[in-house]
């Protein structure tokens, strides 16, 4: 966890603090401090099983946006940012307009057919697992309408996987790793872990909202505004306007 609030604190997504180093240990002292406290209190707050539940659904909820953010960077559609196109040689240049030319990679539609596939299909996945647990007795029992109302959703959700599987992808060639089998592995995962969600308690679901809560208003508060990611975005879009919008010169009567 220091670790974590140490790299969250540097990319300025939480407060810059937690980055300091001490400079005799050359440890991030105020993450270490937060982080023995917070383990401090919730440990004296519940007992071992409400833990390792919070510590359960955490992990799978991180796990389940590692996921969705594979897909979604995999079929986002591919804008160079502006040292990129400064980069481009012409040989680069006719190269990226025989690809534009023949549709390889992402386009503006593909990355939303993309996008309403994947809603589609998490909604589905959610559907489908709390449905699964509440009528668990019904389809044991093989009642026709408890496997009819579950065989649609499981309908849906794979036709939402082949529609993802269809659209093209980004051709990164850059990259150490790629996950395989895309769109396969991360569907596969959503699903593994939603449904281990599902099957923890109301009250481990309370105690998760509120803690999401509460980091979601950090985020979006401080995170956002103050992230380096969002500083590099904001000064891109600044470059970009006064490069498309160059300063007129004085005109003399």
């Amino acid at each position: 966890v220091p670790r974590v609030l140490y790299a969250m604190g540097k990319d300025k997504i939480l407060f810059h603090f937690f980055s300091k180093l001490n400079k005799r240990t050359h440890t991030p002292l105020w993450s270490i401090l937060l982080a023995g406290s917070l383990a401090a209190i919730t440990g004296s707050l519940f007992n071992l099983d409400q833990l390792i539940d919070m510590m359960s659904i955490g992990t799978l909820m991180a796990y389940t946006v590692v996921a969705i953010c594979v897909l979604i960077l995999r079929y986002k559609e591919s804008r160079p940012t502006t040292e990129q196109k400064a980069e481009v040689t012409g040989e680069d240049r006719e190269s990226q307009a025989t690809t534009v030319s023949f549709g390889i990679g992402p386009t503006s539609s593909s990355q939303k057919k993309a996008f309403w596939a994947l809603a589609i299909y998490i909604t589905m996945v959610l559907a489908v697992c709390v449905t699964q647990v509440n009528i668990e007795e019904h389809l044991e029992e093989g009642e026709l309408w408890a496997i009819a109302v579950l065989a649609v959703m499981l309908l849906i959700m794979v036709i939402a996987v082949i529609v993802l599987w269809c659209q093209p992808k980004t051709k990164e060639t850059r990259l150490m790793f790629k996950v395989p089998l895309l769109p396969l592995v991360p569907c596969i995962s959503i699903f593994i872990n939603f449904y281990l969600m599902v099957m923890l308690d109301v009250h481990t679901w309370m105690r998760f909202i509120v803690w999401l809560v509460i980091g979601m208003m950090i985020y979006l508060c401080y995170g956002v505004p103050n992230s380096v990611e969002g500083q590099k975005t904001k000064l891109a879009k600044e470059q970009q306007e006064s490069s498309s919008n160059p300063p007129q010169e004085p005109t003399g009567s």
